[in-house]
């Protein structure tokens, strides 16, 4: 929906240890650009703005999936970033439910048994095999203006009243970095997020086929 002039060519690649690797047929670890969706009944096609320059607002928050599209599209279009430092979660995990294969429903598969485990058995690398593992720093790891939340001027989420917002389009359309009460503000510490309170939380995944 970014863009949509790679139509099939590698998105991103899930790096597995030696014996996993030469298990599975190495197309199997390459997720590529779609230009459709088929859900198994229908299929359609992805409407794209097509853009070369993408702006991401990003905090301390941003982890996964979030970066994970932010590392793919560098290898293609100009990625530019405004916020602090993103957590720098390039991970992926598995979930080993209580089976005989390890597999949901699969035989043996003990229903009364409430848990299971997921661990992390990979890592998520662009085409170009870079991931940033200590997170994406605005202005450093990629070009951006590193700028903190002001805790007392949030503003509307989405609105040019947030000043993350109208920050960002600020540098959009003027190039600018400096001005507009550009200076760092002391980031505040995070003691907690909605995101942490849900059961899988800032989690990436995958289900085994």
């Amino acid at each position: 929906m970014i863009t949509e002039q790679f139509n099939e060519q590698v998105f991103s690649k899930q790096v597995w240890n030696e014996k996993v690797l030469a298990s599975v047929t190495p197309e199997y670890f390459i997720n590529r650009f779609p230009n459709q969706i088929n859900n198994g009944m229908i299929t359609e096609n992805i409407n794209s703005v097509n853009l070369s320059t993408i702006y991401f607002i990003v905090s301390g928050s941003s982890a996964s999936a979030s970066e994970l599209v932010i590392n793919s599209l560098r290898s293609y279009i100009d990625v530019k970033l405004v916020g602090i430092k993103t957590v720098g979660k390039q991970e992926g995990s598995i979930t080993l439910y209580d089976a005989d294969n390890l597999r949901k429903n699969g035989p043996n598969f003990n229903t009364n048994h409430r848990y299971a485990l997921q661990p992390i058995v990979l890592e998520i690398t662009n085409k170009d095999n870079q991931n940033e593992i200590n997170g994406y720093l605005p202005g450093v790891t990629l070009p951006g203006i590193e700028l903190g939340e002001d805790y007392g001027n949030l503003g509307v989420l989405g609105e040019r009243t947030d000043p993350l917002v109208e920050r960002t389009i600020n540098y959009i359309l003027t190039g600018a970095k400096g001005g507009f009460n550009s200076q760092k503000k002391e980031h505040i510490k995070e003691i907690s997020n909605s995101k942490l309170t849900t059961p899988i939380g800032n989690n990436m995944y995958l289900e085994l086929k």
